[in-house]
């Protein structure tokens, strides 16, 4: 069985994150795609807790057996670390083989990766291609639909719920928990 592994912050999940993950999908080069929400962002910001994006990840995945959420990021020594992640992936099951789900902006900066060589070893990447990135020499899928996270938290900032870019249980979540400032 071949995995794709689809890391991020999703604070919150959207509509443009489930279809990347259908297109991965669609793409033949994986047979399921597990949605791994970080623990902690690499870059110091401040999502909102684990626990309610792995909630609505799991709610955006809803019903769909070819797409699953993983909280690996809470058992690992090292979390925001891809490398360590994977590793323990590789680990928990021997048998599968994963490939990292990542944007083309990643293939031009992953120098700056901890150990990317040894990540694209054990992972292959799927690179999704970018608006405003720089083509890169692999083969790209095509971008999701123009969907930010920082956008929707700006909408729901702002008292507006943009129920266009969030799956419907996303949002019932969201004002049921009172996320966003949402009242």
């Amino acid at each position: 069985m071949k995995v794709g592994v689809f890391g991020g912050t999703f604070d919150p999940p959207h509509n443009g994150h489930l279809a990347l993950c259908r297109a991965v999908l669609a793409s033949g080069l994986v047979d399921r795609v597990i949605i791994v929400p970080c623990l902690r962002h690499a870059f110091g910001k401040q999502p909102i807790p684990f626990e309610h994006r792995v909630a609505m990840c799991e709610l955006m995945a809803g019903q769909d057996t070819e797409i699953s959420v993983s909280e690996a990021e809470a058992a690992i020594d090292e979390p925001g670390r891809t490398l360590v992640l994977v590793r323990h992936l590789a680990e928990a099951n021997p048998d599968v083989e994963f490939r990292l789900v990542a944007g083309a902006d990643i293939w031009h900066e992953r120098d700056k990766w901890y150990h990317f060589d040894e990540i694209a070893r054990k992972a292959p990447p799927i690179y999704i291609a970018r608006e405003g990135v720089d083509p890169i020499p692999e083969p790209t899928l095509a971008p999701p639909p123009g969907v930010s996270s920082t956008e929707v938290r700006e909408k729901l900032e702002a008292g507006v719920v943009p129920e266009d870019l969030i799956p419907p249980a996303v949002v019932a979540y969201i004002v049921a928990n009172k996320l966003y400032g949402i009242e």
